[in-house]
């Protein structure tokens, strides 16, 4: 009964641990939206995929942001906060981007009023490169 207990405070700790260090892309929406981008002052860059739910090539961009989280910190990418929104639930905040069609990538740096849409491949690579910069 003793080991049983120890392993199960061992697992425990690392599913704590692994919560803590755990990254995800951050979901948009009109509850968060000012607080987040218009009013946001910090000097983090916003890495912001426009969506629509059922679209496949969008969940593929998605997956690409998922691994640039994953490799985020030893990119040196503390800087940028990776977010999402959904186009077609929040067309009234993607249009105000200029947003009408999807998936689109945008990068916000609210702190000084710069947004900048990427145009180019969308792919872990490309994106990666483009953060490089």
């Amino acid at each position: 009964m003793r080991i049983n207990l120890s392993v199960f405070f061992l697992c425990f700790i690392i599913l704590v641990n692994k919560a803590k260090t755990e990254k995800f892309i951050l979901e948009i929406t009109d509850a968060n939206y000012s607080k987040l981008i218009t009013d946001n002052k910090s000097n983090k860059v916003i890495l912001l995929l426009f969506y629509e739910s059922s679209c496949l090539k969008c969940k593929r961009v998605e997956a690409f942001f998922n691994e640039i989280i994953n490799i985020s910190e030893e990119m040196h990418l503390s800087n940028v906060i990776f977010a999402k929104l959904n186009g077609f639930t929040y067309n009234k905040l993607a249009e105000l981007h200029g947003v009408t069609d999807f998936p689109v990538v945008k990068f916000i740096w609210s702190k000084y009023k710069i947004e900048s849409t990427y145009n180019g491949l969308i792919n872990r690579e490309a994106i990666i490169n483009y953060l490089a910069r």
